[in-house]
């Protein structure tokens, strides 16, 4: 989500990896929450790209296709 897409951010995590501190997750938050924030812009606008896409039936509907027929063409080749 964070690298594909630009709709998240990376959350810092500490030495071990598998903790975050409040201080961190609370960077995190104010990055994308603040609207002068050029990660805030980019996450925002790609939100909105995404929203879109995703709510469009014929989007959905073309990747269900797609996939029926890639089912299809496994089952039958």
């Amino acid at each position: 989500m964070v690298e594909e897409v630009k709709v998240a951010v990376q959350v810092e995590r500490g030495e071990d990896g598998s903790w975050v501190s409040k201080d961190s997750l609370c960077k995190a938050v104010g990055s994308v929450m603040n609207e002068d924030s050029e990660i805030g812009i980019l996450v925002k606008k790609n939100h909105e790209i995404w929203r879109k896409k995703l709510l469009d039936p014929g989007y959905i509907r073309g990747n269900v296709d797609s996939f029926i027929n890639d089912l299809e063409a496994l089952v039958v080749g």
